[in-house]
């Protein structure tokens, strides 16, 4: 029920661009996903903008016979056909999310040894990682009904609202002043 006096909850979100993850599933969503690759024996680099964040969406690490001779042609022998066969190793989520999650950026050496183990020996393998660049900070503001709540970005910055509402419920610690007599 609303009161004599209403509140106006906003939770902001500052993106510093380009990227902008992780701790809403909303707001996950509507961020942009970018992607790297790198074959055994290379170092993968995943970086995201200052004031932003890597989460992790999806890691593999093996092979995949489509992909592989396109990504990482075999140099003693780039015209062998490659056998058609997938393997992946279970735990490559596990390792990129321990290495990178929650960091600005991170680099990696693609190998078993990275890894933990060689899903496939003897074959070339790759690693494929998708991740968000999340804020690293959400804001909340709060005005009381009457109240005029002006929000401003730091120069090259962007500010999303992620959601706004009005009133309160009988569970709100917050309290706007009463009016004299109420």
């Amino acid at each position: 029920m609303m009161g004599p006096r209403s509140l106006v909850w906003l939770l902001l979100v500052v993106f510093a661009p380009p990227g902008f993850s992780d701790n809403l599933a909303l707001l996950s969503g509507t961020l942009r996903t970018f992607q790297r690759a790198a074959c055994d024996d290379q170092v993968i680099i995943l970086k995201c903008p200052d004031s932003t964040s890597i989460s992790v969406q999806v890691a593999q690490y093996g092979k995949s016979a489509d992909a592989l001779a396109a990504l990482c042609p075999d140099p003693a022998n780039p015209h062998r056909n490659v056998v058609n066969n997938t393997c992946f190793w279970p735990n490559a989520l596990q390792t990129v999310v321990e290495a990178c999650q929650k960091k600005r950026q991170c680099k990696f050496q693609t190998s078993p040894k990275t890894f933990g183990g060689d899903p496939c020996p003897g074959t070339r393998k790759y690693v494929e990682i998708a991740f968000k660049c999340g804020p690293n900070e959400f804001r909340s503001r709060v005005a009381c009904e009457n109240e005029v709540l002006q929000l401003k970005c730091n120069p090259n910055t962007r500010l999303a609202v992620y959601s706004a509402s009005f009133g309160r419920t009988e569970y709100e610690s917050f309290a706007c002043p009463q009016p004299q007599g109420v």
